[in-house]
């Protein structure tokens, strides 16, 4: 299981893991608990491990009917795993749903969650190669993300970076 099998780390992940096991009676708590996890490990370099825990997560939501902005987190992350482990083409739902959810929680005004949701679902166009589904949602999930103060410098530079990707490979 990569480079970590024996250290600190991933004792310390897998207990928290197998803690959050036992919280049956909270079922957000729970599911952030292992999507916290499963996002540590993609940022291990562990794709596997986070793909088993963001399923769970992903999973516990729907299975308690919380649909909120952790669970179009949860949404995301599971999706960019999946991409990462090679199967784009079946995290377009979990992108789709992402951006519904983070709408419905927005009732029409821009949020962050919104504008990172689109341009999660924009990314994920652009590498499956549909760049005229991507720039339509990069514009829209950019003026969401510059619209809105309180966004961090450091999302507005991502994924400003990432547009600049976007539009470098489309040759503009």
């Amino acid at each position: 299981e990569g480079g970590m099998a024996d250290t600190p780390v991933r004792a310390f992940l897998v207990a928290g893991a197998r803690d959050a096991e036992a919280l049956d009676a909270e079922p957000d708590v729970q599911a952030r608990m292992w999507m916290t996890i499963g996002n540590a490990y993609s940022s291990l370099g562990e794709p596997h491990a986070s793909d088993s825990l963001l399923t769970l997560a992903v999973e516990r939501y729907r299975s308690a009917g919380i649909r909120n902005l952790s669970y179009a987190d949860a949404l995301g992350s599971l999706g960019t795993t999946w991409s990462h482990l090679g199967r784009a083409s079946e995290a377009t739902p979990l992108f789709v749903e992402a951006v519904a959810v983070a709408e419905a929680d927005a009732a029409g005004a821009p949020s962050e969650a919104l504008a990172v949701s689109t341009l999660q679902l924009a990314r994920h166009h652009f590498v499956l190669g549909d760049a005229g589904s991507a720039e339509p949602l990069y514009r829209r999930g950019l003026a969401m993300l510059l619209a809105n103060d309180e966004v961090s410098t450091r999302i507005r530079a991502r994924w400003l970076g990432r547009y600049g990707q976007f539009l470098w490979s489309q040759g503009e």
